[in-house]
């Protein structure tokens, strides 16, 4: 029988090695690696991750969406105090004997429903967990449909899913459960919290009865007041990170937007037509483009290689621009270029591929991560270890307070570079052996060998690699209106808003609106300009009558079922607010705003329930509106 594990994939980068495949293999329960199934040639060892302890994403400000039965409901004071202890806002949906497809009687709540009425809160939420199965097992359960339910509102945040623990006899069906259960984790990315190993640290989740020694069930399937506890601690331990406490990230202290994600714009330092490809690429897998830039030039020792090679192979087999492995190219291969051949030694198949396989671990918001703590999860140093040494070895070898020196030379160096690459602007080489970022033919002497360079912990703003792209007005028009990344008609009418573009928008605003459409990595679909509004005058107050003002639709931020997704304003609102003073934005309003941002009116930044009333702020549940200094 072929097993199968969860793991980023396989040794690349361009020594690689296959004993990293090996690893992944026989590590058994796999740490928080959201991402690739394998093939374990047989190995009988593989399961699937179990979420472990310390190990989630939750940070202080993000929320929480809780959907359960009444073993939640018999919970949720403990966890609305323990997540508020961590800073994190629970959004608790637990009813009394529901199943996904039934609500537990007279009244009841359905699961399924409580997903579409709740779809705002989903949508907003950096992580959900689910607590069901109790109620019928997989029948009423189904595992897939759950899964797609929830992803139908929100298709990036991590799912967390409690398994089920029971002494009592007439549920043994439970077993059946949690086995389904484990076998769709792989399948479907999400992390099993495994409850059933609390009550019963010896058994098996698929063979129940559970033998409960120390008494945590009331009644053999609720937890009594001590179970509660363990239960809550468990799951709250499970899916908060280890550094949300406010523990030290290595001295690097930020400003909002400072030690969070880097600029979602790939660099002005990637040449073209490398960036172009590279931009599209990441935009379609919702991923960083510095990122894919960065180990593409890690892979090729800091040259910008042409696009048609040629790229060596390595004696282990892995080949291309970007190093695949044969394996894991038959993963993630993708074709890039549009004619029908998925090629990896092709640029642009490949660099396709290298934006799937990152988004298995990374998202367009993931921060660089900081050389003080390499091995902490979710950063991009954190991928980049796992890229080049394999899942394996990085769970097995490594925990969120490891050094550098943890890992072998070769990815420390690896991982060196990948930091200094990005926090730099692609100027500074962090690999001894490799010169600064150059185009074939130019000269360039190595690193520094002691790396010191690039093992500084260095922050990097989101908002410190922009600047104005124009400061002609007439070229900003013919930006505006020349681009592809410009939707118009959204919600308005196209030819007006495009007449405003030419003869209303003030010259602030048309140099500020033309560097958010030449540096944005998701489309801008344009709800209204002025003529949207009644017209463009300056006589009734509005700044859109003014002509400084934009509404940019992304539907999904609280409408469920539209084709514009919340990531995607996510990733605008940032940038924006990260660019906010380059920007000269006046006012920035949205309904949610991604955590840890605020609003803004007047130019003073603010919390928006404080600066805009409650009318305001319902108003704007499916556009950002960002208004431009006169």
């Amino acid at each position: 029988m072929v097993m199968f594990a969860i793991a980023v994939v396989l040794s690349m980068g361009t020594p690689l090695s296959t004993l990293a495949q090996e690893d992944i293999c026989s590590e058994g329960r796999l740490r928080d690696l959201k991402v690739a199934i394998i093939n374990c040639s047989g190995k009988n060892d593989c399961t699937v991750p179990t979420a472990s302890t310390g190990s989630g994403s939750l940070k202080p400000g993000d929320s929480v969406y809780i959907l359960g039965d009444s073993i939640t409901v018999g919970a949720s004071p403990l966890y609305t105090t323990k997540f508020s202890e961590k800073q994190v806002t629970p959004q608790i949906n637990a009813f009394q004997g529901r199943s996904w497809s039934a609500g537990g009687g007279a009244g009841g709540n359905p699961a399924r429903d409580a997903v579409q009425a709740d779809a705002a809160k989903i949508q907003s939420a950096k992580g959900i967990i689910v607590a069901l199965g109790s109620n019928g097992g997989t029948s009423m359960n189904p595992i897939d449909g759950v899964i797609n339910g929830i992803r139908e509102k929100n298709p990036t945040a991590p799912i967390w899913w409690v398994n089920t623990a029971s002494t009592r006899a007439d549920l043994s069906f439970l077993g059946e459960f949690n086995a389904t259960l484990e076998s769709e984790a792989g399948n479907r990315n999400f992390r099993i919290i495994d409850w059933f190993k609390v009550i019963d640290p010896s058994g098996d989740p698929k063979s129940p009865p559970v033998k409960d020694a120390v008494g945590l069930l009331g009644d053999g399937l609720h937890p009594g007041p001590e179970g509660q506890k363990k239960l809550v601690d468990l799951v709250v331990s499970t899916v908060v990170s280890e550094s949300s406490s406010g523990a030290s990230t290595g001295g690097c202290a930020c400003s909002v937007g400072s030690n969070g994600p880097i600029s979602m714009t790939a660099s002005k330092n990637i040449p073209e037509p490398h960036k172009a490809v590279i931009e599209r690429a990441a935009s379609q897998f919702a991923v960083n483009p510095n990122l894919i830039a960065a180990l593409f030039l890690t892979e090729q020792g800091n040259v910008w290689k042409p696009f048609e090679g040629p790229y060596a192979s390595s004696s282990k087999g892995a080949s291309g621009p970007f190093q695949f492995m044969p394996g894991t190219w038959g993963q993630y291969k993708h074709d890039g270029n549009g004619d029908g051949v998925m090629d990896i030694q092709n640029f642009e198949d490949a660099a396709y591929a290298a934006a799937k396989l990152a988004a298995t671990g990374t998202n367009q918001s993931t921060p660089l991560g900081d050389l003080s703590k390499p091995f902490t999860p979710d950063t991009m140093i954190y991928f980049s270890a796992v890229y080049n040494w394999g899942g394996g070895n990085v769970q097995k070898k490594t925990n969120p307070n490891s050094p550098l020196s943890a890992a072998p030379k070769e990815t420390q160096n690896y991982m060196n570079n990948i930091h200094a690459l990005i926090s730099s602007d692609f100027t500074k080489s962090g690999h001894p052996a490799y010169g600064p970022p150059r185009l074939p033919g130019q000269s360039g002497s190595p690193a520094p060998s002691d790396d010191s360079s690039a093992s500084s912990g260095v922050c990097v703003s989101s908002g410190s690699n922009t600047s104005l792209v124009t400061s002609d007005p007439a070229e900003a028009r013919r930006i505006i209106l020349s681009s592809s990344q410009v939707a118009w008609g959204n919600y308005g009418s196209a030819a007006s808003q495009k007449a405003d573009i030419e003869g209303c928008i003030t010259d602030t605003a048309l140099l500020s609106i033309a560097t958010i459409v030449q540096n944005s990595t998701v489309q801008i679909p344009v709800n209204a300009l002025a003529t949207d509004h009644g017209g463009c005058t300056g006589s009734s107050g509005s700044l859109h009558n003014s002509g400084r003002a934009i509404d940019i639709g992304y539907y999904g931020n609280n409408s469920a079922g539209a084709d514009r997704h919340k990531p995607e304003g996510d990733t605008l609102y940032k940038f924006l607010f990260d660019n906010r003073e380059v920007l000269k934005i006046d006012e920035l309003i949205w309904q949610y705003p991604p955590s840890g941002y605020k609003c803004m009116d007047g130019g003073t930044v603010g919390e928006c329930d404080t600066i805009y009333n409650a009318a305001t702020m319902n108003q704007h549940y499916h556009h950002i509106h960002v208004a431009f200094k006169s």
